[in-house]
């Protein structure tokens, strides 16, 4: 004997007392996980419930189908899918959620800045890897050129607006650069151990809802 502590596992295996602290931690994380999730997307879906538009939570529903199928496959094609689904996804709702509120926006109007959201979210979290100017730079570039592209896409397509489309134009862009750099600050912080994700997601919503309560 080494003096190691050991148990068996389920097959009768004897594991080190290490082993099963891993284990325990990984359950421990992935329930605050389940828990931290589930209590964000229940904040959103109460939020947009109280705009009283039934139009508005299936849009907002939409929206998270957006961010996983957009998010999904740019995590795919870069080999990051936990990542871009992470992002796409989140990003894509408080996309949809910053303009839920404004009357003036339709629907698919909506959906198209959930789009821009899961988009950039999804591309500022895989396609840099490193924390260097570089790929700080790379990511907000191509997050940006992303954004503006989605916009333009739908503005080219669009047969029925009530205003002119100029500001979104402009701010499409511009919102795709800031969410690469935020996304990457936020990557920063998880990597040092300081910050996990899914808090990082609830805290970031409650702002987003509160903002926009003080904009109606």
């Amino acid at each position: 004997m080494d003096g190691t502590d050991e148990e068996p596992d389920r097959a009768g295996n004897p594991q080190s007392a290490q082993s099963v602290s891993s284990q325990t931690t990984t359950r421990q994380f992935k329930l605050a996980a389940l828990f931290w999730v589930t209590f964000t997307i229940g904040v959103g879906l109460a939020y947009l419930q109280r705009l009283d538009s039934p139009d508005i939570v299936i849009g907002g529903v939409l929206s998270l189908v957006i961010g996983v199928v957009v998010g999904g496959a740019v995590g795919l094609v870069t080999g990051r899918l936990h990542d871009g689904l992470f992002w796409g996804t989140l990003i894509a709702a408080f996309g949809y959620i910053s303009v839920a509120s404004d009357p003036i926006y339709l629907p698919n109007q909506r959906l198209a800045w959930a789009a821009v959201g899961a988009i950039t979210g999804a591309l500022s979290s895989t396609v840099a890897t490193g924390q260097s100017l570089t790929s700080v730079s790379l990511a907000a570039l191509v997050s940006g050129a992303a954004g503006g592209l989605v916009m333009w896409a739908y503005a080219a397509v669009a047969t029925r607006m009530p205003f002119d489309l100029k500001f979104d134009l402009f701010a499409a862009p511009l919102i795709g650069v800031l969410v690469a750099l935020f996304i990457q600050a936020l990557l920063w912080l998880e990597s040092q151990h300081r910050m996990p994700r899914y808090v990082t997601a609830t805290w970031l919503l409650i702002v987003v809802i509160i903002g926009n309560w003080f904009a109606i």
